[in-house]
């Protein structure tokens, strides 16, 4: 033991030789033992630890004195990173096994560091997987066949297919990327790590661009592009894990393509000016996916002007659908409504928010296999058409829109959803749910199916609450909020009844501005 630290402390003195000399680096890759070079690599993250960088922030996974992953981020940049990636450069043979390059959260950046990480991408044939905000001529990836996931967090200076290894003037195929984004989080000076979306604020110059991409990788399965027009700005929301991308078949096409849209606060000094650009991608990306991959699973779209849906129809196989549309009701029923009626058929979940009406007949008429229900909507029906029951619905959703809510749509909705597992009603306007309301509904579902349900500004009593309870009787949690019980006793009350029931715990299932659910 004593050995082994007088080892590691003569390492120690010797790096502290090293980095007030970096020019003396080579050297001293090529003249010490492999062994020993690494046992020395190690020691200078311990002497970058005694200046306050945190070793955690270091990930190295060695294979037989391998390097097959480096993660970087929280680092000085000007002083540490740049001396870490000259040391690598000098052990040339060692980058060959480099799978993994994670190098994110730098706030600066600097013409030498992106030098120098672009020398050392283009010494890593066997590259997997490459996640970075720093800066470089993404030429250097020709030579990575073997990528699959590709994230770039800043803006490339050259064009986005550029990637693409080029054979005889023409693009060749990179058969094995399946996740390809650009964002510029970095240039605001902080990275986001391990969420589900990426702010997109950068867009291909031409279609061109990102037409050579769709077409030229074959498995791609996740794809985040980013339309700037004026104030309008795209981002992707990523919904799709590295676990569920390994499990997905070669044989099919991209499943998620999310395009969403919002509009930016005007800021003078943004500095946006869409007339730099020849053809700015107007409804590119819809039109694109509809053209491209018509196989598409999952598709989130956002409308805030009024547009074509006529490719949205193409979609045949479409079994999760996201619509956001901030436009009066006659656009939902001259466009929305049409295209639901021609590929609805295969829809498992559909999100419609803020919806100013929907007919509960139509849905169950073109949107027969729901399994899933979310919208912010005005419910209607028509008693004089006979409906069939929602057997394949488990997750409903709704806050309703006006305070004059037809009890009547809601009841027959909720009677025709016999294997509801989830449900959540909300009206801030209006109060709905009463003892009267739940009384007749529970003479044609008794909800025992339920595991967790909603009840926000509803209007049950005490007695109310507790024949809910007597009949769902699987519920495992409950949000409820009513002026009739006072919250000291809503716990007490529930748990006498059903003491497995967690109260009021956990996140709200809905939201006035955002639907909380995922494509999983």
């Amino acid at each position: 033991m004593a050995q082994r630290q007088l080892y590691y402390s003569s390492l120690s003195k010797t790096f502290t030789i090293f980095i007030n000399d970096p020019s003396r680096i080579q050297w001293m890759c090529d003249q010490l033992p492999r062994s020993i070079l690494w046992d020395l690599f190690r020691c200078s993250l311990h002497k970058y630890s005694e200046k306050k960088i945190e070793p955690q922030n270091f990930c190295y996974s060695f294979v037989n004195s391998s390097l097959t992953s480096l993660t970087l981020y929280d680092i000085n940049f000007k002083e540490n990173l740049q001396l870490i990636l000259e040391i690598l450069l000098a052990m040339k043979s060692d980058l060959i096994s480099l799978e993994l390059v994670d190098l994110c959260n730098f706030s600066e950046n600097e013409e030498q560091v992106s030098e120098c990480l672009g020398r050392l991408l283009q010494k890593c044939p066997n590259l997997i997987n490459l996640h970075c905000c720093l800066p470089f001529d993404i030429r250097v990836l020709r030579n990575c066949k073997n990528l699959k996931y590709l994230k770039l967090c800043f803006c490339p200076k050259q064009p986005w297919h550029h990637f693409l290894e080029i054979k005889n003037g023409y693009m060749q195929p990179l058969n094995y990327l399946k996740t390809f984004s650009v964002c510029a989080y970095s240039v605001f000076g902080f990275g986001i790590r391990g969420i589900g979306y990426t702010w997109m604020s950068s867009y291909p110059n031409h279609i061109i661009e990102l037409r050579n991409v769709l077409m030229q990788c074959p498995l791609l399965t996740a794809i985040g592009c980013s339309e700037q027009r004026e104030k309008n700005i795209m981002y992707v929301h990523d919904h799709v894990s590295s676990n569920s991308l390994k499990e997905m078949p070669s044989s099919f096409q991209p499943r998620t393509c999310v395009w969403r849209q919002f509009l930016e606060e005007s800021d003078e000094d943004s500095g946006d000016d869409s007339d730099d650009f020849e053809e700015p991608l107007k409804l590119v990306p819809l039109q694109m996916t509809a053209s491209t991959y018509s196989e598409v699973k999952k598709l989130h779209l956002d409308i805030t002007e009024v547009i074509s849906l006529s490719s949205l129809m193409k979609l045949k196989n479409l079994t999760h659908l996201c619509i956001s549309c901030t436009l009066e009701s006659e656009y939902f029923h001259n466009y929305i409504l049409p295209a639901l009626m021609s590929m609805g058929h295969k829809l498992q979940l559909l999100c419609l928010t803020p919806v100013h009406d929907i007919s509960i007949n139509f849905l169950r008429k073109y949107c027969p296999n729901l399994n899933s229900f979310v919208s912010h909507c005005q419910l209607k029906v028509d008693m004089n058409e006979p409906i069939e029951n929602f057997e394949n619905l488990e997750f409903l959703l709704l806050e309703l829109l006006l305070p004059n809510q037809n009890e009547q749509s809601l009841e027959v909705l909720l009677s025709k959803c016999i294997n509801l597992k989830v449900l959540s009603l909300c009206n801030r306007h209006g109060r709905v749910l009463t003892d009267e309301f739940l009384d007749r509904l529970l003479k044609c579902n008794s909800f025992s199916k339920l595991t967790k349900a909603s009840f926000e500004e509803c209007l049950l009593s005490k007695i109310g609450l507790q024949k809910f309870l007597m009949h769902a009787k699987n519920l495992q949690s409950i949000i409820i909020s009513s002026p009739k019980i006072r919250k000291s006793v809503l716990k007490p009350l529930i748990q006498e009844i059903n003491p497995k029931v967690i109260v009021n715990a956990g996140k709200r299932i809905s939201g006035r501005t955002g639907i909380n659910f995922s494509f999983t």
